[in-house]
């Protein structure tokens, strides 16, 4: 490989990515799917059964980051139409990918338009280099966003409270009062309210002085949240908020909902076309709905030591185990 892969952090992965998901990406079949920003997919991705042309991995910020194409998938990819370049490391097939270059396993009915490049990495046909298509293909393998995303969690889950309330009117509405620490960062401890968070039909912000970013810190493990974000605030504030639902394995959304969403253990749904997500997914499996829009996250990450996955222990193990074989045999050769 002509470049060794430099690995993002998790604040570099929050604040530049629009979509994570750890494992797969479905994407509905009624023509309303479409994802704005870059987009990582750790499984496989596949686009709507009745049109392919509506499911697309948007980035409109061509210019790719860290070496990332608009969209990279490690399994296969289909029925999609991609701006900025894509890398799939599986098959790719009966997609469209705009303005930019691309690297797959290996295509099948993939049109490159707007001037870019391509390369097939099992049959090395296209007109890119063999040393760019394996820079590309590095990069994409380079960071271990399973291992950041669940550091992430732990990290903003350990944050202690600011001050930060919820208000229950006792007719639906949850308002949140929004308290900075010294750092400008409100945090909110919503363990024990996942029953308000699902059962409430609207969401109300205050945010006080001081405050850049909200952290809302939540147990809810399993459940549909349904509440209007009042006054614009999906959008207006979509990108202050970071929504940590730590427990979660399997959440549904089904009206427009403001903020980041990190869930790296649960599938997120947003059947539909009337809930769109404002703010940047990271999550692990996405069944897609309504729209993906880019409000990224404005706020910082606390610091990450990121665990190892079982399969980087291995991989370390075995390493070592090669070092101390090299070492003995050069003793004994002494």
């Amino acid at each position: 490989m002509s470049a060794q892969a430099v690995p993002l952090t998790a604040t570099e992965i929050i604040q530049n990515f629009n979509v994570v998901t750890l494992g797969d990406f479905a994407m509905a079949s009624d023509g309303t799917s479409h994802v704005e920003g870059l987009t990582f997919v750790g499984g496989s991705l596949t686009g709507p059964s009745t049109s392919w042309a509506y499911g697309e991995p948007n980035q409109h910020n061509v210019a790719s980051y860290a070496g990332f194409a608009g969209l990279t998938v490690l399994g296969n990819a289909s029925k999609v139409r991609v701006q900025g370049g894509a890398t799939v490391l599986g098959s790719f097939s009966n997609s469209e990918v705009q303005n930019g270059n691309t690297v797959a396993g290996s295509m099948a009915n993939v049109n490159i338009n707007g001037g870019g490049q391509s390369y097939a990495l099992d049959t090395g046909l296209g007109n890119w280099t063999a040393a760019a298509a394996q820079e590309r293909k590095a990069t994409a393998l380079g960071t271990d966003f399973s291992a950041l995303l669940h550091g992430a969690s732990g990290a903003f889950k350990s944050l202690a409270d600011t001050g930060s309330t919820v208000a229950n009117n006792g007719f639906g509405k949850l308002t949140f009062t929004a308290v900075a620490g010294s750092d400008g960062v409100a945090v909110f401890n919503l363990a024990g309210l996942s029953g308000l968070l699902t059962s409430a039909g609207e969401f109300d912000f205050v945010l006080g002085a001081g405050v850049d970013s909200v952290v809302l810190n939540s147990d809810l493990a399993i459940g549909t949240l349904h509440a209007n974000f009042l006054g614009g605030s999906a959008i207006n504030a979509g990108s202050k908020l970071l929504w940590n639902f730590y427990d979660a394995s399997n959440i549904t959304i089904t009206a427009q909902f403001g903020g980041s969403i990190l869930a790296p253990d649960a599938v997120i749904s947003n059947p539909g076309s009337s809930a769109n997500l404002e703010g940047g997914i990271f999550v692990n499996s996405i069944v897609q709905g309504s729209e993906i829009h880019q409000r990224g996250y404005v706020g910082g990450v606390p610091a990450v030591t990121a665990v190892p996955e079982p399969e980087s222990w291995l991989m370390l193990a075995a390493g070592l185990l090669v070092m101390g074989y090299l070492r003995l045999r050069q003793r004994q050769a002494r």
